[in-house]
């Protein structure tokens, strides 16, 4: 499961009481074992699990489809928008011709 890679860390300190002006001892190394690479790269050690996985899977699919309806919200939004002015265009030029009609018959009534 370990193999000796001789990594060295110090070993547990000993309490130990110094008289003043003296130093601590060096402390003692041993070598401690790490997991080979091999056991590091395992599925299980590394990665995701099922459920995580389709978890994220379904949120970015979701925010897909969210961006989706919003692309197409938004076009027809803008198709709504050119609606309302051609409507508004609509009015403008059947003002227009209502104007143009009352002017002419005041201008026969004027002048028969």
């Amino acid at each position: 499961m370990f193999r000796d890679f001789g990594v060295e860390v110090p070993a547990r300190e000993q309490n130990v009481i110094l008289s003043p002006g003296s130093r601590p001892a060096r402390p003692r190394y041993r070598k401690m074992k790490l997991p080979a690479i091999s056991r590091l790269a395992h599925h299980r050690n590394v990665g995701l699990s099922k459920g995580s996985l389709a978890l994220i899977t379904a949120i970015v699919l979701l925010t897909c489809v969210a961006a989706a309806a919003a692309v197409v919200l938004m076009f027809r939004s803008a198709e709504a928008n050119d609606w309302v002015n051609h409507t508004f265009d609509v009015q403008r030029e059947a003002r227009s011709l209502l104007n143009d009609v009352l002017s002419t018959d005041t201008a026969c009534v004027v002048i028969c």
